[in-house]
């Protein structure tokens, strides 16, 4: 009854977009029928020139030693948003590899439940829960002071942070086969691991072990996961027109059978 109900909603409307192509295949799924436009997200953010000065920066604020591996996630803390499988790689990482930082930003229903969890795995004392941080300075900081970006969602779309992330050249980490995976090619412009603890793990052992490939997968991902609003307005734009000369060829055409 309720994805029927989705379908109907959608199958009222004159024109849909989604984010990707993955989303698109979702609501096919559902069962709808009808034409679908895809149309990216955006992001606003430029990588800085002083990008060093401000890493260091954000390490300062922290009290973040220069080459302890920071490890960052940004979203709503809520359970949807797989965060588990982060502190259960993370405490991985602890046993295997030593001393991390990992830096959670954002608020949300589930927080005391990930920090209690954080406490039980023993990786407490290596977290830093920011609460919701709303400054784009302050979050690019962040961006540019992390090693990599966790973000293990099975449930988001085409996640504005992953873009935010790889416009500071800062490679992320996702789940193979996610939504919010589209585009990515593991070891090209980001990472993809499975949806399971030990992969998660293996993924980010990886990634640290080669800090030459990952900037360049950085950079990578800088060229080709981000596209800026500008470019995308303008197809916003053309899709607009054509939908408002589709319009009005149907009200001429309804005054003519009159």
């Amino acid at each position: 009854w309720g994805t029927q109900f989705i379908v109907n909603f959608y199958n009222k409307c004159d024109f849909v977009w989604t984010v990707n192509n993955a989303t698109a295949e979702t609501l096919r799924s559902y069962g709808f029928e009808g034409s679908i436009e895809i149309m990216p997200n955006g992001v606003d953010c430029i990588y800085p020139s002083d990008a060093e000065d401000r890493r260091k920066c954000m390490r300062e604020k922290y009290c973040i030693d220069s080459d302890t591996v920071v490890f960052l996630f940004v979203g709503q803390q809520d359970i949807k948003k797989n965060i588990e499988l982060i502190l259960k790689g993370a405490a991985k990482y602890k046993r295997e590899k030593g001393d991390f930082k990992l830096i959670l930003v954002g608020e949300g229903p589930d927080s005391e439940r990930f920090k209690e969890q954080a406490k039980n795995l023993g990786i407490f004392e290596n977290c830093i829960f920011t609460g919701l941080i709303s400054d784009k300075n302050e979050l690019n900081n962040l961006y540019l002071g992390a090693d990599l970006f966790l973000f293990p969602s099975l449930y988001d779309n085409a996640s504005l942070v992953v873009r935010e992330a790889s416009a500071m050249h800062l490679p992320c980490v996702l789940v193979d086969g996610s939504n919010t995976a589209e585009g990515i090619e593991h070891k090209n412009n980001g990472y993809l691991c499975k949806n399971d603890t030990d992969s998660f793990y293996n993924c980010i052992a990886e990634a640290l072990g080669d800090s030459e490939q990952r900037r360049q997968i950085g950079i990578n991902a800088s060229k080709t996961v981000c596209q800026d609003w500008d470019s995308i307005i303008e197809k916003v734009q053309v899709s607009y027109e054509k939908a408002i000369a589709w319009k009005k060829s149907v009200i001429e055409s309804k005054k003519r059978k009159k």
